[in-house]
């Protein structure tokens, strides 16, 4: 078992013929704060939403607080992500 609070192991995300993720490798080890920064349309919202599953990746795996998975979907019902403007989420 390792420390890390979220892990992604080359995911890839396309949109038809647009690869908006490129086997991307990301460690966060527990208890740190980590930033995305990039150029508009790098796909940095893009990861967050699969992290938040939200979206679903076209290759690769992940997992968060150790739990494995093909995609992030299972950490949607503990998650909330907001892209480019405010949300509502239940309580």
């Amino acid at each position: 078992m390792n420390d890390y609070a979220i892990e992604s192991n080359k995911v890839s995300k396309s949109y038809g013929t647009v690869q908006a993720l490129d086997k991307v490798d990301l460690h966060v080890r527990t208890g740190s704060i980590y930033g995305l920064i990039g150029d508009n349309g790098a796909g940095k919202s893009t990861f967050l939403k699969l992290l938040a599953g939200h979206l679903f990746p076209s290759a690769g795996s992940g997992c968060s607080d150790n739990l494995r998975k093909k995609s992030f979907a299972d950490t949607a019902c503990r998650q909330a992500f907001s892209s480019n403007g405010p949300a509502i989420f239940p309580t």
